[in-house]
This record gives structure tokens, C-alpha cells and sequence, in this order.
């Protein structure tokens, strides 16, 4: 268990209710989840890419920490709703929306799996999406780590 695992859980659960027809959880360990589904990364960028709204919440809620699942979900190219934390990149309603807890959560997925706001969920999606492909890339990610290496190592 890791300090987010309860509240990943019971968010898991709340939207199995609130969706049932709709709503799927990918990734590994989850209950009624068949096999690991992040053996491919083609198989996960297809899995992104079916969806209208990603939800990404890390099990931590650090300064500046998130997973890969991020940047993941962003780099297909896929609306992001992600739980918020301190120092993230991200700028909420410009490259995706963040939440803080379930009800809001519920009201996000709401507002943004409709097509009443699908211009909106639109320009929010294709600005993240741009946003990491020009700060997030692999090559860039080790290139920062190198230089913030090189600042430090005196």
C-alpha cells in the first residue's frame, strides 16, 4: 500500500458505479483485470487511444513526482483528467484538467466524455499533447537529467 493506494481504490470503485457501461480500469494489479496490459507499449497507446478521457493518478502525492502514466496518456495524444499535485508541469485547462477529489472527479469525467464539450476537450487535449511531445520526450527528459547532473556534481 502507498500513501494514494486507498484513494485509487475507492475512486476505482466510484467509477465502476457511476460508468458501469463505460468506465474501464488498465494497468496491472486491479481486481478483474485479465493479464498485464502493460506488456506493450502499442498495446497501451491503443488502449489510450479508444478512449475520449484517461485518468492518471500516481500513488504518491509528492512535489513535482508523478508516473510515467502522465506523460504516457498525454504523449498519445489522449484528455487527461489527473489528480493534482504540488509543482506539476502541467497547467490546468491548458493541457489537461486536474482534480482533487472523487466528486469532482465524477463531474470532470461528466462534463469532458460529453460531446456538448468535445471543442473544448479538444484544444485542452491537442495542447497537452504538444506541450509534452516539445519538453517531454525521452531525449529531452535525459538531456535535463544530465544538465541538472552537470550543475550539481561541483
Amino acid at each position: 500500500m502507498f500513501p494514494l493506494s486507498g484513494f485509487r481504490l475507492d475512486m476505482n470503485n466510484r467509477l465502476k458505479r457511476e460508468f458501469p457501461h463505460t468506465y474501464g480500469v488498465y494497468g496491472n494489479c486491479w481486481p478483474n483485470v485479465n493479464g498485464n496490459f502493460n506488456a506493450s507499449q502499442a498495446q497501451e497507446a491503443a488502449a489510450y487511444r479508444s478512449v475520449k478521457v484517461a485518468i492518471s493518478v500516481s500513488h504518491f502525492e509528492e512535489e513535482r513526482y508523478t508516473s510515467d502514466r502522465i506523460f504516457r496518456i498525454l504523449g498519445t495524444g489522449v484528455f487527461c483528467l489527473a489528480k493534482s499535485y504540488p509543482g506539476m508541469p502541467f497547467k490546468d485547462g491548458v493541457h489537461l484538467r486536474t482534480f482533487d477529489n472523487i466528486p469532482q472527479l465524477i463531474e470532470l469525467v461528466k462534463r469532458y466524455a460529453s460531446d456538448i464539450h468535445m471543442k473544448e476537450r479538444e484544444l485542452i487535449r491537442q495542447t497537452g499533447h504538444e506541450f509534452v511531445k516539445e519538453n517531454y520526450t525521452f531525449d529531452k527528459m535525459v538531456k535535463n537529467l544530465i544538465e541538472i547532473y552537470e550543475q550539481t556534481k561541483n
